[in-house]
């Protein structure tokens, strides 16, 4: 009797096992909502000395995890590409909320990459560009047109090379003209999504 409890009990720790880790999996490859971004820059967002290069826009949660990895792929990406594109990041911050709510170690890890400034945003202005997912980068070329939407990660938290990074160099470099997206994997932006 003791052998057949000791069996069942190990058949249902596999099976929970196993279903912890395709959870886990899942959870990690699902990207999240897609955006529906506007095809030409909001003018709000055209700065009025606007030398003319590409602009390069993170969206980000403060609080989300899956951030860092977004932020360290960024930072990748600006020093192999230093000076081709304005790159400006905008953290999620409610209402109300304080803005030292948007200022976390995700704010800071910002504002170590060289040439970027981050900045609150509030949900109106989210819902301009369409973001819905923390992680969500836009470009748009010189001529403000939307060239590239979507995520800089392979999965959620992941680092390392991926699609969009490389998509952004190629249109950093001239090598690249037509509108792509890549899935976005990280956590949803604001409170009503």
């Amino acid at each position: 009797m003791r052998k057949k409890i000791a069996v069942i009990l190990v058949g249902f720790w596999a099976l929970a096992i196993g279903t912890g880790m395709v959870w886990m999996t899942d959870y990690s490859t699902r990207p999240g909502g897609k955006s529906v971004s506007p095809i030409e820059l909001p003018l709000e967002f055209v700065k009025e000395n606007d030398d003319g290069r590409p602009k390069l826009f993170l969206f980000l949660h403060p609080q989300c995890p899956c951030s860092r990895a977004t932020l360290t792929e960024l930072s990748r990406l600006v020093s192999k590409n230093t000076g081709l594109a304005e790159v400006r990041v905008f953290f999620y911050l409610p209402i109300d909320q304080q803005p030292q709510w948007a200022q976390t170690e995700l704010w800071r890890l910002a504002s170590e990459i060289p040439g970027v400034k981050p900045a609150a945003i509030n949900e109106s202005e989210l819902h301009k560009f369409g973001a819905i997912t923390s992680g969500q980068v836009l470009l748009y070329n010189s001529q403000n047109k939307l060239v590239f939407s979507g995520g800089i990660t392979e999965s959620r938290g992941h680092e390392g090379d991926n699609p969009g990074s490389n998509l952004i160099r190629e249109y950093l470099n001239g090598e690249r003209a037509d509108f792509t997206e890549t899935p976005v994997f990280g956590c949803i932006l604001t409170t009503d999504e």
